[in-house]
């Protein structure tokens, strides 16, 4: 997710950083549709013959040439074409690897040159204007006004996009369909949406949202731990287990070191110990000693499972396996008083021999 062009070809990386660099011209003249997020597949890889590169390379070159002649008259322009080149070619990938595709903040320094520039253009129009000093002033006064509402439209606009990190990303995912990280954070964002009590009556909707772009992120990006993570989690909301376990072995199998792995286990098997315990309320025993037995192997050391799966045993009179499951839970939890009692019960039934404490 930090290295966008891990995955391209010959000299897919170098051209798709050529298409890149007018991209941020592009934004600069018409700041229109924006994203908090350039990363991973968000811009497809680009061979050398592809227009936006040839385009790109004929504009930068242009303004190369453009602001070496302007140099040599001392011309204010070569000083707005050097400022917006040399801080673009800080942050364009080309010459240093930012480990980024692209970033609207990164293109802030190189708008003074754009700003220059576009002021300086602004100016000598203006000033060929055959016309009076009051209706230049006029004429000046509407492009600015026009410039400032417009712009400032667009902010305010904007702005609203950036209230949280729920209407960021479920917005931008929009305009970036095709990025990794948007996809993903989308994802979660609907989760956090379904967790509102207010959403309640829609959580399974949301969830299902939620799981739809988690899907396409992973599909970007088929080692994605994060995308995997959540998605486990909108499966365990919805009550799907088996879906929860899957993702959550895709995200050991590609980060084993992951550091929340036992939490994430222990919440699986918490589950199944919900569903065993449900189960048993519906007299639906061997159904519940199964779902338990399958918590037991995602976390073999959950003291609860087995005293709960003891009690399960004893239900159904196999008594020789609820006294070895309580045996278990003691074993893990000395100081579990409920399977005390019941071991010691189930060994003085069996053997005559009660244990001493």
């Amino acid at each position: 997710m930090n290295n966008p062009y891990l995955f391209a070809r010959g000299s897919e990386k170098i051209a798709t950083e050529i298409s890149t660099t007018l991209n941020y011209l592009k934004l600069l003249l018409f700041p229109h549709p924006l994203s908090a997020d350039y990363s991973y597949r968000a811009i497809e890889y680009k061979t050398f013959g592809h227009p936006q590169v040839l385009l790109s390379l004929l504009v930068h070159i242009g303004l190369i040439v453009a602001g070496v002649r302007l140099f040599k008259k001392r011309h204010v322009l070569s000083f707005a074409i050097a400022f917006y080149l040399v801080n673009l070619f800080l942050v364009c990938n080309i010459f240093l690897n930012i480990g980024a595709t692209m970033g609207e903040r990164l293109i802030y320094h190189s708008s003074v040159g754009f700003s220059i520039a576009l002021s300086y253009f602004l100016v000598k129009g203006i000033k060929k204007m055959q016309a009076s000093e009051k209706a230049k002033g006029i004429v000046i006064s509407g492009i600015l006004l026009v410039l400032i509402v417009a712009c400032g439209f667009k902010t305010i606009e904007r702005n609203a996009d950036w209230k949280n990190d729920i209407t960021l990303f479920t917005k931008d995912v929009e305009t970036v369909p095709n990025s990794a990280l948007a996809n993903g954070n989308a994802g979660a964002r609907y989760i956090d949406l379904s967790e509102l009590p207010a959403n309640k009556p829609q959580q399974k909707e949301l969830l299902i949202k939620a799981i739809g772009f988690l899907d396409k992120a992973i599909q970007i990006h088929e080692r994605y731990v994060t995308s995997y993570i959540n998605r486990g989690l909108a499966y365990y909301k919805l009550g799907d287990l088996s879906k929860t376990k899957e993702n959550w072995d895709m995200v050991e199998k590609y980060y084993p070191h992951y550091p929340d792995i036992p939490r994430y286990r222990e919440l699986l098997s918490n589950g199944y110990l919900n569903k065993g315990l449900s189960l048993g309320k519906e007299q639906k025993y061997a159904e519940a000693i199964g779902q338990m037995q399958i918590g037991l192997q995602i976390a073999p050391n959950n003291a609860e499972i087995w005293y709960n799966l003891g009690g399960a045993y004893f239900t159904v009179k196999d008594y020789q396996k609820a006294m070895d499951a309580w045996g278990k839970t003691l074993e893990l939890n000395p100081n579990h008083q409920q399977a005390a009692q019941g071991y010691n019960t189930l060994k003085k039934m069996l053997t005559g021999t009660p244990v001493k404490k």
